[in-house]
């Protein structure tokens, strides 16, 4: 094979270098968020949207069209090249569950974030009696109703009372050892002082999960962020910075609450007929879904369980 000549060479050489210089912003352009329109003859800005799941089988609009479905093993879905500067309605779906809905603003050069919540659109709650009714055989006739501990366990829950000021005792464990027993002066941890709180009895229903501070105040819940700058939740920022503070309020007045199990971002939230999961995330109309209808419901946790007290009756189920 005979080398190249000194004419096909330089050509070879010049030919490379003007791809090259052609190529190379076209590749930096792409790689930074810019798209090039044909039909325009330029460049434009686009942006993405990530969607945290902990669902399996969900499906992805935007602006009413398909996207995709996750899988059972990546649950997140992100979406890229996504025109920047307008807003997308986002809808996330499941067979037998409510759906999803935020509204949110992309950016350029950005990935707007957004974390569903979605509860199944039957929460099968069941009843637990007061008594058990041992079997009968056909030699020892049925006997008299025994308590059921079950019962007996879950009114217990019930049984714990608020104090003056409002925090209650179960329901915010990383502050309950804090509660003044004695004179003695109670140390506040460093993350709270930072936020304003002097004493702990101050902020009604006082609760921290992961870092993330709430409490209920006018009948709202009153949500801030203690942990570093740079962990900042995505739903308490956008390109113009931070806020120090998010109000989760609804029509009427909450009168009870607690973290959401699993979730620091999502409460549920308790009303003088419902029990909701509200998330804390209000760029847009915050998602509210029903938990439980009933007449004066109010409930209680124990791990993943939902205890509901509405009037006599004691209900569970697991979310």
């Amino acid at each position: 094979m005979k080398p190249l000549s000194n004419k096909r060479r330089n050509f070879s050489m010049f030919g490379l270098l003007f791809v090259f210089f052609i190529a190379t912003p076209f590749l930096l352009a792409y790689s930074t968020g810019y798209r090039f329109s044909f039909e325009q003859l330029s460049f434009f800005k686009t942006g993405g949207i990530f969607i945290h799941s902990d669902l399996a089988g969900t499906r992805v609009f935007i602006d009413g069209e398909f996207v995709e479905s996750n899988g059972a093993i990546l649950r997140n879905t992100l979406i890229q090249n996504l025109d920047s500067e307008r807003v997308y309605r986002v809808r996330v779906e499941k067979d037998e569950y409510l759906p999803w809905y935020k509204d949110l603003y992309v950016y350029p050069n950005l990935v707007t974030e957004g974390k569903i919540m979605m509860l199944p659109i039957e929460i099968p709650f069941e009843q637990i009696t007061e008594t058990l009714t041992p079997q009968s055989t056909s030699t020892k006739p049925t006997k008299t109703p025994l308590p059921n501990p079950e019962h007996v366990a879950a009114a217990d829950l019930f049984a714990t009372t608020t104090d003056s000021q409002g925090i209650l005792s179960g329901i915010a464990p990383s502050f309950s050892e804090l509660l003044p027993t004695t004179t003695a002066a109670v140390v506040l941890p460093d993350y709270l002082l930072d936020l304003g709180v002097v004493d702990i009895q101050d902020k009604e229903q006082l609760q921290e999960q992961w870092r993330m501070v709430a409490w209920l105040e006018g009948g709202d819940v009153h949500v801030m962020w203690s942990g570093s700058n740079d962990s900042t939740p995505f739903f308490f920022c956008d390109i113009r910075g931070c806020r120090d503070r998010v109000i989760v309020s609804l029509d009427t007045d909450i009168e009870h609450f607690t973290f959401y199990p699993g979730r620091n971002d999502v409460f549920v939230v308790e009303t003088q007929n419902h029990i909701f999961a509200v998330e804390a995330d209000d760029r847009s109309k915050p998602n509210i879904q029903t938990i439980y209808e009933g007449t004066a419901p109010t409930f209680r946790f124990s791990g993943s369980t939902i205890y509901v007290q509405d009037g006599k009756a004691l209900y569970k189920a697991e979310i």
